[in-house]
């Protein structure tokens, strides 16, 4: 996740591999910290319009082992949680 402000100083590389790997070297060469996180906690947010999308996947790639939680908008409660053991 990154704030409107970060889209407008670093745009994603346009190639098909390796492109989240150069946008967060070229967040760190701006000066903007990374975060990395565990596994827990994600929140995996798409439009409606798959073939929108720079990865075109379907819903399933990225459901595929996990345990959805919840459907909404205010997400942020659910996502703050603690970790489980």
């Amino acid at each position: 996740m990154f704030t409107r402000g970060v889209a407008r100083e670093v745009c994603f590389p346009d190639r098909s591999l390796g492109e989240d790997v150069a946008f967060l070297r070229a967040c760190r060469a701006k000066g903007y910290t990374v975060y990395a996180t565990s596994p827990y906690n994600y929140v995996y947010m798409r439009r409606k319009n798959k073939g929108s999308h720079t990865w075109k996947v379907n819903d399933g790639f990225y459901l595929k082992g996990s345990q959805p939680v919840a459907v909404t908008d205010h997400y942020r409660p659910i996502a703050d949680r603690a970790m489980q053991p």
